[in-house]
């Protein structure tokens, strides 16, 4: 059950996030994807029963405008949409009920390894109530 947990999580936020960002991906996103696009991944999972912890890794990709410059405002667009969609508790399976409560979010940063693009990590703690608890 604990493996399928993360997997439930993810897709819970993904639907979420999905309903404000088109490009949106469970893991990592294809090669050759256009951007704006998100990526969301479930970190350092610790289980304690009943109630497991972990956090929410998304990640946000833009493309730089033309003269090499982030785009500040698209980003923080993008973070209010995230923040907006994950702003809920969510209920998706049988009474179990996830929150995602803001940790961090950093700055924009040109991505090394993509440097025609830029990308904004955003966390959240993430705290998972089992039903019956």
């Amino acid at each position: 059950m604990i493996k399928f947990m993360d997997d439930k999580l993810v897709s819970a936020a993904y639907v979420e996030i999905k309903k404000k960002i088109a490009n949106v991906f469970k893991g990592n996103r294809p090669k050759g994807f256009t951007n704006p696009s998100c990526v969301i991944r479930l970190r350092n999972s610790m289980y304690d029963f009943p109630i497991q912890r972990g956090y929410l890794q998304v990640l946000m990709y833009r493309d730089l405008f033309v003269n090499g410059t982030i785009d500040s405002s698209g980003h923080e667009t993008m973070k209010d949409d995230v923040m907006a969609a994950l702003s809920a508790a969510l209920t998706p399976t049988g009474g179990t009920v996830y929150y995602f409560e803001p940790l961090s979010c950093g700055a924009a940063l040109i991505d090394p390894d993509m440097p025609q693009e830029s990308f904004k990590e955003l966390r959240f703690n993430v705290r998972v109530v089992e039903s019956g608890q």
